[in-house]
């Protein structure tokens, strides 16, 4: 959880989600689109981005396929997730007003207090809202812990066996 950051959390209800995400980023630019589902339920959803800095044919795109997806039944931002990725390595990071002030888009479901921030890349999964509150020196070197967590918990396991397998003397 956070520590430093703000306390703030998504509603399940849309409207409030938006408006909380309003009060946050108080410009004129701000846009939040309602959309209804192809679903059965007619479930809500919003396209939430800065007009100013979210790419044109970025939004247009996205509002598209969005609005081509028929599946059944809607209840989280993460059901659009396999219709939207482009390759299977696209996961989705949420702090919404945070990455709306960065260009992106964010997608809030009606019911679901979990944001879908598009487009994504790997690296922002080692970020955290604690780092836009803390210094830039610390908030780097704690990154960097975190490359060096995740390098060592997805290879370690491997050199180990390959040390007990080939060179049991080195252990």
């Amino acid at each position: 959880g956070n520590m430093r950051g703000p306390q703030d959390a998504f509603t399940e209800h849309l409207r409030n989600n938006i408006s909380q995400l309003r009060r946050q980023f108080r410009t004129g630019s701000f846009t939040a689109e309602i959309c209804t589902a192809n679903t059965r339920a007619k479930t809500e959803y919003a396209i939430c981005y800065d007009t100013a800095l979210a790419p044109a044919d970025v939004v247009q795109t996205l509002k598209q396929r969005l609005a081509g997806v028929q599946i059944p039944v809607l209840l989280d931002s993460t059901y659009f997730a396999s219709f939207l990725k482009q390759d299977k390595l696209n996961l989705f990071p949420a702090a919404a007003c945070a990455r709306i002030c960065e260009g992106k888009i964010v997608i809030l479901v009606s019911g679901s207090p979990l944001a879908m921030v598009v487009p994504s890349f790997f690296a922002e999964h080692f970020e955290c809202l604690d780092d836009y509150s803390s210094g830039a020196v610390f908030a780097g070197l704690i990154r960097l812990l975190k490359y060096l967590a995740f390098l060592l918990a997805v290879f370690g396991p491997g050199l180990y066996v390959m040390a007990v397998s080939f060179a049991p003397e080195l252990i």
